[in-house]
């Protein structure tokens, strides 16, 4: 699924650009484009920071020619900052961190000025640490004679492809402000191991209610929305 969404994603990208490219008056003549020229714009997403993972991210947002965008950006997750980190009650992880990539193509092809619609591939992977109860002695139903904690580390990738559309205003300052709602198709994959004294990760058993046994994999749609703050470089 990872790879069908990427490959949707630069296909809707590439025959939007070429689209637009063939819409050029061909006697028109026009500059070669050039990452030094072209408009840039830093934003940030301030609603990260408050979410149920908290992340500190940057995107660098980049005129590829008029009424197309490109948008990329990079987040961190860092464990002092989680509320659901630190290992001070049992639903605690000991520690979580990780980062979080995302591309965006933006087309302000709308007939209202501001308005655009966009397609985003964004992919977090979180590294969760934590001591978790493990069964032992099973009798392959599911049932175990005891438990015993075992220190486990897990990845969770969790892979987004959306389709937005969104509203962005810019003022003569230089400050802008970009709002957009939309919906996306998830796909959450978790790698865990196997402990080597054997039986089975409980699942469920966090603040967070995720399942973070081995191999889990699910997939689902959600609405997306947000708002982003930024400025333009000068």
């Amino acid at each position: 699924m990872k790879k069908g969404l990427f490959i949707g994603w630069l296909l809707f990208s590439f025959v939007a650009f070429a689209a637009e490219g063939d819409s050029t008056q061909t006697n028109q003549e026009v500059e070669p484009w050039s990452f030094a020229t072209a408009q840039k714009r830093i934003k940030f997403s301030p609603f990260e920071v408050f979410s149920a993972v908290p992340t500190l991210g940057v995107d660098l947002d980049v005129d590829l020619k008029e009424g197309i965008r490109l948008q990329g950006g990079i987040g961190f997750i860092p464990s002092a900052i989680q509320p659901t980190s630190g290992g001070l009650s049992d639903q605690q992880f000991n520690w979580m961190g990780g980062y979080k990539l995302r591309a965006e193509s933006k087309f302000f092809v709308l007939k209202k000025p501001n308005r655009y619609i966009s397609t985003e591939l964004t992919m977090r992977h979180l590294v969760i640490r934590d001591d978790v109860a493990v069964g032992m002695e099973g009798d392959g139903n599911g049932n175990f004679s005891y438990f015993m904690d075992e220190r486990m580390t897990f990845n969770r990738f969790n892979t987004q492809f959306a389709f937005k559309w969104g509203f962005e205003k810019e003022w003569d300052s230089g400050f802008l402000i970009d709002f957009y709602t939309g919906f996306a198709a998830r796909q959450v994959f978790v790698q865990s191991g196997q402990p080597e004294s054997g039986g089975v990760v409980q699942g469920d058993w966090n603040v967070l209610g995720w399942n973070l046994v081995d191999n889990h994999k699910m997939s689902y749609v959600t609405p997306v929305f947000g708002l982003r703050l930024g400025f333009k470089v000068k």
